[in-house]
């Protein structure tokens, strides 16, 4: 993105024309398409499961350990 985007500010602009169209796909085995698409589902599961906590999918991963410890601190002090 940081090669064939534009931006405003520090946002990235995006065209349907350069994004998507930026470089040749590879012709995948079945085997290599396979695992390419339990890749993509294994991403698009995990935002899922951030969405499901409330959380940015955007955040880091330790954004959302400091969250996640937060989250379980409250949940032993109302044990207690």
């Amino acid at each position: 993105m940081r090669t064939v985007c534009g931006r405003i500010k520090s946002d990235y602009r995006y065209s349907a024309s350069v994004v998507y169209n930026n470089f040749p796909w590879c012709n995948p085995t079945k085997e290599q398409k396979e695992t390419i698409e339990d890749a993509a589902h294994g991403i698009l599961d995990a935002r899922a499961v951030m969405a499901a906590y409330g959380f940015n999918t955007k955040m880091t991963e330790s954004e959302c350990v400091a969250e996640l410890f937060k989250m379980y601190e409250e949940l032993t002090k109302k044990s207690n």
